[in-house]
């Protein structure tokens, strides 16, 4: 007996199908050559995968599954002998399981740039078949790795059987892939720094990207610098000054002395309290000496991220930092919801470490 494999190609039977459910397979008996052909109504087809009818071929959708590996469903052809093929029906789901499989993490969406195993599970267990995956969406494919795309989307991953009666088959599966949103926090056990008789003022920060169950460790953080940025008084005393001798407000973030690029921090594993950690701290911070004066400045602070690999650098929130300064020296400051904090000119300098107990 041959089934027809899908693509137009008879394919002799030497042992077990795996048939998909709900996959119609046309099956056709081969006379004994010395026999010569069928004789009209023979061979008669019957079995428990729903062959039925005469003639030379016969078609069964397979829609009961197998409960086991071992539990066979037949199609049966009878002629002046009896042939019969066993079939395992079996269902395919396919899975999904983020590399950064942290406790507390969504498996139903990703963070932009998250690696991802695609594996798959029969019902019943045990099915041995090759599949191929396809991918519709932001992303890549590396034969069963899924790579995150740098934007947010939908995305539709396809398990197609390769071979076989099922032959381009498929079960699929949807997930969502968002890009981060962050917030900051102060570093513990770190001080509100300043310089004794300078307005001054500094603190240490750590930002977070969320969603928190999901993971960017496989993207790139960065702060570009501000050219929208609003300054008066004492701040345009103490801002660098540009080629001509102008005040340079809007310069903030810093930049590899070699390619010019701004600096990028790596970004660490998910965590379903806290959300993934910008690695290392951010400063925050303004100083100057007398003679003092009112002063403001507010800088809207670009923050922008990129998948690791790829060129594109996409903004994805604005950090607005606000710096104050009064006639008599007294410096206070706040970062995207940290603070304020304020120190006066005279107070006694401080260090960010080693940690007093006080803020």
């Amino acid at each position: 007996m041959q089934y027809l494999e899908p693509g137009g190609t008879w394919t002799d039977i030497t042992g077990p199908l795996y048939v998909l459910k709900d996959t119609g397979v046309q099956f056709k008996a081969i006379p004994v050559a010395a026999d010569g052909p069928f004789p009209a109504g023979v061979p008669a087809w019957s079995g428990t995968a729903g062959a039925s009818g005469s003639g030379e071929t016969a078609t069964a959708t397979c829609s009961s599954l197998s409960a086991s590996a071992t539990d066979y469903k037949t199609v049966i052809a009878l002629a002046a002998n009896k042939i019969t093929v066993d079939l395992i029906v079996f269902e395919l789901t396919p899975n999904t399981t983020p590399q950064d499989n942290f406790a507390g993490r969504s498996q139903t969406r990703f963070g932009v740039g998250e690696v991802v195993d695609l594996s798959y599970t029969t019902q019943p267990a045990g099915v041995n078949i090759n599949v191929l995956w396809s991918l519709n969406g932001p992303g890549t494919l590396a034969g069963s790795v899924f790579t995150a795309g740098d934007n947010e989307g939908a995305v539709t991953l396809q398990a197609e059987i390769a071979n076989g009666p099922s032959k381009g088959q498929r079960r699929e599966v949807s997930r969502n892939i968002v890009a981060p949103s962050a917030y900051m926090v102060k570093m513990i056990r770190t001080n509100i720094a300043h310089f004794q008789d300078m307005c001054s003022i500094g603190f240490l920060g750590e930002i977070y990207l969320t969603p928190k169950d999901v993971s960017f460790d496989n993207i790139q953080f960065r702060e570009t610098d501000c050219p929208a940025a609003v300054a008066e008084g004492y701040f345009l005393d103490i801002a660098p000054k540009d080629a001509n001798g102008n005040p340079d407000t809007s310069h903030h973030a810093t930049r590899d002395p070699v390619t010019g690029e701004y600096a990028a921090s790596e970004v660490g594993p998910g965590n379903a309290d806290r959300g993934s950690q910008v690695a290392g701290r951010d400063e925050a911070a303004f100083w100057g000496g007398p003679p003092f004066r009112a002063g403001h400045l507010v800088w809207h602070i670009p923050w922008e991220y990129r998948v690791v690999g790829l060129p594109t650098w996409r903004p994805f929130a604005t950090a607005i930092q606000d710096m104050a300064a009064s006639a008599n020296g007294r410096a206070t400051i706040s970062k995207h919801g940290v603070g304020p904090f304020s120190k006066e000119a005279g107070d006694n300098e401080v260090q960010y470490t080693p940690w007093n107990g006080v803020d």
